[in-house]
């Protein structure tokens, strides 16, 4: 804002009048006759106040800026500190859904074996649709764990309609 500074000059008045000047926002006051080098300081004065109020106001919006740019930067902080925690979970879920996934795997490759030697086609053709669906399931945390650590890989674009067939399969 440009605030102007007013000076009381008065030829009447006393010490009240000057107390409720300056309470009123009076830069300064001052008595007839007038001493010139007073008012010049006084002018002076009046100058650099007002230097002041702009430097203030300069710092102020530079003050509001830079708090605006920590908040947001403080907000890209934890969306990534969330992230980063996102990938760990999904890492040692990756990391420990593996294991069971083997075991099924081993006993799938049995059981088939053994359906396989029982001439069941149905069955065969089940237990083939169930290794399809956990190999399906190996891909997706093969690719949790490879987001989770950072890596990109080659992603096949799926069809969209991809979650229908494969609900229709399993029938």
């Amino acid at each position: 804002p440009n605030l102007t500074e007013v000076f009381i000059m008065t030829g009447h008045g006393g010490l009240e009048t000057a107390i409720a000047a300056m309470r009123k926002g009076a830069f300064d006051y001052m008595t007839k006759p007038i001493d010139y080098d007073e008012l010049e300081i006084n002018l002076k004065r009046a100058m650099e106040k007002k230097v002041l109020r702009q430097q203030l106001d300069t710092y102020v919006h530079e003050m509001e800026a830079a708090n605006r740019k920590l908040k947001i930067q403080g907000a890209q902080l934890l969306q990534a500190a969330k992230l980063t925690a996102v990938g760990e979970l999904g890492a040692g879920v990756a990391h420990e859904m593996n294991q069971p996934l083997m075991a099924i795997s081993s006993h799938l490759e049995i059981l088939l074996m053994h359906t396989v030697i029982s001439a069941d086609a149905k069955l065969v053709d089940k237990i083939g649709k169930v290794k399809d669906q956990f190999i399906r399931l190996g891909t997706i945390i093969k690719r949790l764990h490879d987001y989770s650590s950072g890596r990109t890989g080659n992603y096949l674009n799926e069809p969209f309609n991809r979650p229908v067939q494969d609900g229709v399969y399993l029938f």
